[in-house]
């Protein structure tokens, strides 16, 4: 075992730790900050980056691309959701028209047809949760 996983783990457990008291002691804003910490150590991102960027090989010069490229569009200009900037306006975007998301992406990520394959299936088959009681 490395030293980053010896201290990744010991970081990942005080911070759990940190979210246990906060939240036992009824702290809601510590609380979530720490969620935050958490999530952004986790997955590698700043929490104020677009979400769209945890898509595979989608990196900020694609999402710029893509930007441009739906907002110049006449599915862009008729609809709400020309930011396209996050992974909720990308899915409605993709139940408005999958076809035009399928092009768009493949002009976007134009040298890696895996990378294309993986952004289009998290578009057509996003993570769907439910709770049975």
């Amino acid at each position: 075992m490395t030293k980053l996983h010896l201290v990744h783990g010991v970081v990942y457990n005080f911070m759990q730790s940190m979210i246990d008291i906060s939240a036992d002691e009824g702290w809601l804003s510590p609380t979530l900050r720490v969620m935050h910490l958490v999530q952004m150590c986790v997955q590698g991102r700043w929490i104020s980056d677009p979400s769209i960027l945890m898509l595979p090989h989608f990196t900020a010069s694609c999402l710029s691309s893509l930007k441009e490229i739906v907002t110049k569009s006449s599915l862009g200009k008729r609809s709400n959701v020309c930011q396209c900037s996050d992974l909720p306006e990308l899915l409605a975007l993709c139940q408005q028209d999958m076809n035009f998301v399928e092009s768009v992406i493949h002009k976007v990520i134009p040298s890696n047809p895996q990378a294309r394959e993986v952004c289009v299936e998290a578009c057509v088959q996003p993570t769907q949760l439910s709770c049975e009681m």
